[in-house]
């Protein structure tokens, strides 16, 4: 860290910093963890679509995960394959669904309305579908229920089509490695009711820690046990079922960070910084603080509040009543001081808002401890 605070102290603020070789070392961490041979990670675009970090996954033979058409063609032109590529969107009108189809690419459907519109667009077409294993777990989303599944099968017969695939989504940031193969189970489990089934895609969500008191995701455990699972499925001993996970935020979030310059001190125990909350937007959106450190400073002795350069009074990137961590810093904090937010590599850079017109936040890139020119 000291190394990387000299880099930091360096530069011009407020802007982002993403550390590619940590981005590596994540990504050979989930590689690693699961043995099962017929594997595939789709990195999650939305989570950041740095050029320079898609030009890094695609080195490293990772796959996308795209929502939309637009996704869709920025993968295609970064020269990710077709087989690399797998969408999971919303809910499409008949001209978007129409375009995604034409596409050829692995497609998940969320809903009985989206599989019977497939098949008046395109009769015996081959497509995945997405299943809703729960509600109760945050951010759970959409998708067919478990009771719909044979809905879902006679709408599939009566336009021929075929149902290759079969994913889901179990919540948001979930470091819970139980939950994920709970849910695997689930889909082994229904994997036998569609013959041909080409893949199982069990999604993303995997969490990182953004406080002291969270627990780190047990990728080593995770993936040994689901690599058990899927050894596991009937009928599956050519290992023809592919393994799909959906990983963004652990591959990215914590190589990223954030880095803001004090211009005054208010009040006794408000920091306001050079940096408004429509370039740090994570804090002002959910309510929940990063982990921050002074640069130059680490020791822990003061709360303080953060508060951002507009007149916005919520214009605050970190705050006592806000959960997780709050920002604990040196007293003899100064004007001109460096603030530097943690684990913002995920959806922080691409979050940021035009609203108010302030400049966009650069992302400064390291490699080999190194900025990138």
């Amino acid at each position: 860290m000291d190394d990387l605070e000299k880099i930091l102290s360096k530069l011009d603020t407020p802007c982002y910093i993403l550390d590619l070789d940590s981005v590596r070392t994540n990504i050979q961490m989930i590689k690693d963890s699961i043995s099962y041979p017929n594997f595939q990670i789709h990195y999650a675009i939305f989570c950041n679509d740095n050029a320079q970090l898609l030009q890094l996954l695609k080195s490293n033979g990772i796959g996308i995960l795209v929502l939309n058409e637009n996704e869709l063609k920025t993968a295609l032109r970064f020269g990710f394959l077709k087989e690399e590529i797998h969408l999971t969107g919303g809910t499409f009108t008949r001209r978007r669904l129409d375009q995604l189809l034409s596409f050829g690419i692995d497609l998940n459907l969320d809903s009985l309305a989206q599989l019977e519109l497939a098949g008046h667009l395109a009769k015996g077409s081959k497509v995945g579908i997405r299943i809703r294993l729960s509600g109760e777990t945050k951010g759970s989303g959409e998708g067919i229920s478990l009771l719909e599944i044979e809905k879902a099968k006679n709408i599939s017969d009566r336009y021929g089509l075929k149902i290759i695939g079969i994913h889901t989504y179990i919540g948001t940031n979930i470091l819970d490695e139980q939950k994920y193969l709970e849910s695997a189970i689930t889909l082994t489990t229904i994997a036998s009711e569609f013959p041909g089934l080409r893949y199982l895609n069990i999604g993303g969500g995997f969490g990182i820690p953004y406080s002291d008191k969270d627990k780190s995701f047990n990728w080593v455990y995770f993936g040994r046990e689901l690599t058990k699972l899927f050894e596991k499925i009937h009928g599956n001993n050519s290992h023809y079922i592919q393994l799909k996970i959906e990983p963004g935020r652990s591959i990215v979030g914590n190589a990223g960070y954030f880095i803001t310059k004090v211009i005054e001190l208010r009040d006794g125990y408000t920091l306001v910084v050079d940096a408004p909350y429509t370039n740090f937007a994570r804090p002002f959106v959910y309510h929940i603080n990063n982990r921050v450190n002074c640069i130059g400073k680490n020791r822990r002795e003061k709360i303080f509040k953060i508060r951002g350069c507009t007149i916005n009074s919520n214009d605050y990137l970190s705050s006592p009543e806000f959960e997780g961590d709050v920002a604990v810093l040196p007293k003899d904090i100064q004007v001109g001081d460096i603030l530097c937010f943690r684990d913002v590599g995920a959806y922080s850079p691409v979050m940021q808002m035009d609203f108010l017109h302030n400049n966009v936040a650069p992302t400064i890139l390291i490699r080999e401890g190194k900025l990138v020119e």
